[in-house]
């Protein structure tokens, strides 16, 4: 139940955070030296855009680990197609931060946070999604 979900808070971020979005958010965990983060960003962005024709809505949103703000914005000096948002500011505060997820402090990325509109974790998936997850993503997305 929502009641006893855990509430979702950013760890101190750089860079612009987009506003609190009314209905439900996707966070994906990524960085620019992450394998996995970047071959499944295509896949993020089609099923954004195959939710919304849907009728299923949600923001997807994007937040870096990576260490610095300068390895980020070379990034995407280099690639057009990079998500953008904010980067934890503090590597240290990763761990600490995905333990309020519930999930283990050195857990890798790719993570995915979906966050009802309550602003309640609703689920946390750790790893890269394949073609096979979106029938569960939507399922989740639309409170069933």
């Amino acid at each position: 139940t929502s009641a006893s979900a855990r509430p979702f808070a950013l760890p101190a971020t750089e860079g612009p955070v987009p506003a609190p979005d009314p209905g439900w958010t996707w966070w994906n965990l990524w960085a620019t030296w992450c394998v996995p983060c970047l071959e499944e960003l295509p896949r993020i962005r089609e099923w954004d855009a195959r939710l919304d024709q849907e009728g299923v809505s949600v923001a997807v949103r994007f937040l870096s680990v990576d260490a610095t703000q300068l390895d980020l914005d070379t990034f995407r000096g280099r690639r057009h197609d990079a998500p953008t948002g904010p980067r934890v500011q503090d590597q240290a505060a990763v761990g600490p931060w995905l333990a309020t997820l519930g999930v283990d402090a050195s857990a890798s990325i790719p993570i995915h946070v979906l966050v009802d509109p309550a602003g309640k974790v609703r689920c946390v998936r750790v790893g890269g999604i394949s073609d096979t997850d979106y029938p569960t993503v939507k399922r989740i997305l639309q409170g069933s």
